[in-house]
C-alpha cells in the first residue's frame, strides 16, 4: 500500500511539473528594435484610397522612444505600450487577454494575442514567430470595431487592419497598411 502512494505521489508531481506542453509562449523576443532615426514607411489604404504613413523615432530618452506624430514607445515588466495603453501585454502566449482604455478612456478595447507564430514576408523575406494581436471594441450602434495587428521581432509593428463589423455580423474593411520599408 505504502508503495502505491509513493508511486501516486511520484506520478502527481511528475505530471503537475510537466505543465501544458500545448501552451507555446515567445520568450527572450525583441519585438520593438529602434533607434534615434529609426523610420517605417507604411502603405497602403484609408477608406479606399491610397495612403503613406511615415513614422520615424525623433527622440530617445532612456528607453523611451518619440516618434513624428508625438507617440511614445516603451518596453517594461509588464510589456510594450505607448503613452496611453499596452500594444503587447505579457504574457506573450496565444489567448492572452487584456484590457485597452484608449482616448481618455472613453473607448474600451478588448486584445487579445491571436497567434504567437504568424508569418509576416517583407521584401525578399519571410519573417516568422510574428505576433498576431486583436484589439476589438464594441461601437454603440451595436456593431465593433475590430483591429488586427502583427508585431515582427526587432521590427514592431509590420501590418495593420481595422473593420467595421455591422449588428449582423457582416464586416468592411476600413483600413489596412502593410510595412513597405524599414531604416534601422
Amino acid at each position: 500500500m505504502k508503495a502505491i502512494l509513493i508511486l501516486l505521489t511520484i506520478t502527481f508531481i511528475f505530471i503537475s511539473c510537466n505543465g501544458n506542453k500545448n501552451v507555446k509562449t515567445q520568450k527572450n523576443v525583441n519585438y520593438l528594435k529602434a533607434k534615434m532615426n529609426t523610420t517605417w514607411l507604411y502603405t497602403g489604404e484609408l477608406l479606399k484610397e491610397k495612403k503613406d504613413i511615415t513614422i520615424k523615432i525623433t527622440q530617445n530618452a532612456k528607453g523611451v522612444l518619440t516618434d513624428n506624430k508625438s507617440q511614445i514607445y516603451t518596453k517594461d515588466k509588464d510589456g510594450y505600450k505607448n503613452q496611453y495603453y499596452y500594444w503587447i501585454k505579457y504574457p506573450i502566449i496565444k489567448g492572452n487577454t487584456w484590457v485597452v482604455n484608449s482616448n481618455n478612456g472613453k473607448d474600451t478595447s478588448i486584445a487579445t494575442i491571436e497567434d504567437i507564430n504568424t508569418t509576416f514576408k517583407f521584401a525578399e523575406d519571410k519573417i516568422k514567430n510574428c505576433l498576431k494581436v486583436s484589439y476589438v471594441k464594441g461601437l454603440e450602434n451595436g456593431g465593433r470595431s475590430i483591429t488586427i495587428r502583427v508585431f515582427c521581432p526587432d521590427l514592431w509593428l509590420v501590418k495593420m487592419e481595422t473593420f467595421y463589423e455591422n449588428q449582423e455580423g457582416i464586416a468592411t474593411k476600413q483600413s489596412s497598411f502593410n510595412l513597405k520599408s524599414f531604416v534601422y
